[in-house]
C-alpha cells in the first residue's frame, strides 16, 4: 500500500509540474510527432482552402493511433476543439495529413486527406497565426490552458503555451514544419517549438509527405545516401511495387525547403516486386546536401518522399591538373605541407602508388595510359578523390 500511494503521489507531482512548467521541458521523447501545420487555408491569398496538420513516424515500426486525439485551442484559450482518430496506423518512418475544414473559398483543394477534421468551432480552422495543437494519447478533452502528458504539442505565433518557447506562424502561403536532424532522416526534436520549428518555402504539405497513402502506385520501402568516389554523393532507393508509375525526379536543397530537380529515373514498369534505383551526384553541394524523390503517376499526379541529408566536407580546393596528363599531375588549391599521402587505383581499383609528396608535382609518366582514380588525404583527415586520364 505504501508503495502505491507513493507511485501516486509521484505521477500526481509530475503533472502538475507538467502542468505549472508549460515550457514543457519534462516531456518525454515520443516517437510521433506533430510536423508541419498551415493555418491560411482559405484566407485571402492563401494557397489552400483548407487547413492541415501532418504528423510523423520517426520510429521503424507502424504506430497505431487508436483512441488517440488530436485537440486544438486559439492563443490564450483553455477551451479546446478535438477530432477523435480511429484505428488508423502510420508507417515507419511515414506520414499522414490531417485537414481541417474552413468557411474560406480561397485556394486550391489539398491532396487527399488521411483524417479530415470538418468541425472546429466558428467553420474557420486553425489561427493562421497564433494558436496551439496537442497530439493526445486520449480523448480525453483538454480543460486548461495546456495539455498534461501529451504525445506532442506546439503552440505558434503568441501562444501562451508552448513546449519551450512557441513556434513561428504560419502565413497565408506559408506552413512551419520540423527542422531536419542532419545525416539523419528524422526531424528535430529538442521540446522547444521555436527552435525545432521553421517556416517553408511553401504551403504544400506534399513538400514532406511520402507515398504513404495505399492509392498512390508506387510504393518506396528505403531511400539512403553515401558519399562515393571523388566526393559524389550516391543516392540508392527500392520500391516495394510500381502500377501505372511514370517516373522519379531528384531533388537536392541547401536548406531542406528550396530543391531543385537535378535528375530524373524512369519507371522499371509494372510489377509487385521490388526494383532499386541509383542516382549518383557528381556535384554535391558544399555541406549540407538535403535530397528528395518527387514521385509523379502516369496521370500526373505527385507525391514526395522523405527528406535524407548527408554532409560533404569544403575540400574542393584541391585541384589536380592537366587532366588528360601526359608525364606530371600538378597538385594546386592547397599547401603541399598539408597534404599527408597520395595514393594512385588504376580503373580497377588497385592501388599502383602510394606518395608523401615532397613537392606540388607527381611524375606519373611511368604508369601506363589508363584511367586513374586520384586520392589526396590531408592532415586534417579530409580525403579528396579525382579521376584523371593519363595518356
Amino acid at each position: 500500500m505504501k508503495f502505491f500511494l507513493q507511485s501516486q503521489f509521484n505521477r500526481f507531482i509530475y503533472s502538475l509540474a507538467c502542468f505549472i512548467f508549460i515550457s514543457f521541458n519534462c516531456l518525454a521523447v515520443n516517437d510521433v510527432r506533430i510536423y508541419e501545420i498551415y493555418g491560411g487555408g482559405g484566407n485571402a491569398g492563401a494557397t489552400y482552402n483548407d487547413d492541415f496538420i501532418v504528423i510523423y513516424n520517426s520510429s521503424s515500426s507502424p504506430v497505431s493511433l487508436n483512441g488517440w486525439s488530436l485537440q486544438y485551442a486559439s492563443a490564450t484559450s483553455s477551451t479546446w476543439s478535438k477530432l477523435d482518430i480511429p484505428n488508423i496506423s502510420i508507417l515507419a518512418k511515414g506520414f499522414i495529413l490531417v485537414s481541417i475544414t474552413t468557411s474560406g473559398a480561397v485556394g486550391a483543394i489539398l491532396p487527399d486527406a488521411d483524417l479530415v477534421w470538418p468541425a472546429i468551432p466558428g467553420g474557420d480552422g486553425l489561427s493562421q497565426t497564433n494558436g496551439k495543437i496537442a497530439l493526445m494519447p486520449n480523448t480525453t478533452l483538454i480543460t486548461t490552458s495546456a495539455p498534461v502528458s501529451p504525445v506532442d504539442f506546439v503552440g505558434y505565433g503568441s501562444a501562451n503555451a508552448s513546449e519551450g518557447s512557441p513556434a513561428p506562424s504560419p502565413t497565408n502561403v506559408r506552413a512551419i514544419v520540423r527542422k531536419q536532424n542532419p545525416g539523419d532522416s528524422n526531424p528535430v526534436d529538442t521540446d522547444n517549438n521555436s527552435a525545432d520549428f521553421v517556416l517553408t518555402n511553401s504551403a504544400a504539405p506534399s513538400v514532406i509527405r511520402p507515398s504513404n497513402s495505399n492509392s498512390f502506385p508506387v510504393k518506396l520501402s528505403k531511400f539512403s545516401a553515401q558519399i562515393s568516389q571523388e566526393s559524389n554523393v550516391s543516392l540508392n532507393w527500392e520500391t516495394a511495387s510500381e502500377t501505372s508509375f511514370s517516373y522519379f525526379e531528384i531533388q537536392r536543397s541547401g536548406d531542406a525547403l528550396g530543391f531543385e530537380t537535378i535528375g530524373k529515373e524512369f519507371s522499371k514498369g509494372n510489377n509487385v516486386d521490388q526494383n532499386t534505383y541509383e542516382f549518383l551526384d557528381e556535384k554535391p553541394l558544399q555541406g549540407q546536401n538535403y535530397y528528395r524523390l518527387k514521385q509523379v503517376d502516369i496521370d500526373g499526379s505527385v507525391e514526395f518522399s522523405k527528406i535524407i541529408a548527408i554532409q560533404i566536407n569544403d575540400i574542393s580546393a584541391i585541384v589536380f591538373y592537366p587532366n588528360p596528363v601526359v608525364d606530371v599531375l600538378e597538385i594546386s588549391g592547397v599547401g603541399i605541407n598539408q597534404v599527408e599521402k597520395i595514393r594512385i587505383f588504376n580503373s580497377i581499383g588497385k592501388e599502383i602508388e602510394n606518395l608523401s609528396p615532397l613537392n606540388n608535382r607527381i611524375n606519373i609518366s611511368n604508369l601506363d595510359a589508363q584511367i586513374l582514380l586520384i586520392e589526396a588525404k590531408l592532415k586534417d583527415g579530409s580525403i579528396y578523390k579525382k579521376r584523371i586520364v593519363k595518356l
